[in-house]
């Protein structure tokens, strides 16, 4: 496949369905943007307008791509933890009882 026929395939991929309008959500964010844009200009010019456009996609990018590796994280099953008590008490009880053999090895000599 050429780069003209994935061009023009991408192109009638993204093309608006007949019958299908705009909903008042797309219309408010293209109408928002434009008004941004506009209003920015008044304080920057265009390219530096666009360099800071571009370092502020690459920024909100990483903060989307850590956020979701946290959340990731967070929502991965993990195996309920022994309780302390269980552990300390298994561990002191063997203790314990392999101390009164010794101790009464120690007094039957």
């Amino acid at each position: 496949m050429s780069m003209t026929d994935r061009l023009k395939e991408y192109h009638r991929t993204l093309r608006q369905k007949r019958g299908e309008e705009l909903s008042m959500k797309q219309v408010a964010g293209s109408f928002g943007g434009l008004y941004a844009v506009i209003h920015m200009l008044q304080y920057f010019d265009i390219w530096t307008l666009l360099l800071l456009m571009v370092g502020v996609y690459f920024i909100y990018r990483q903060i989307a791509d850590n956020w979701s590796k946290i959340m990731a994280a967070f929502t991965q099953e993990t195996p309920e933890p022994v309780s302390a008590t269980s552990t300390s008490s298994s561990h002191w009880d063997a203790h314990s009882a392999a101390t009164d053999r010794t101790t009464h090895q120690a007094t039957n000599k």
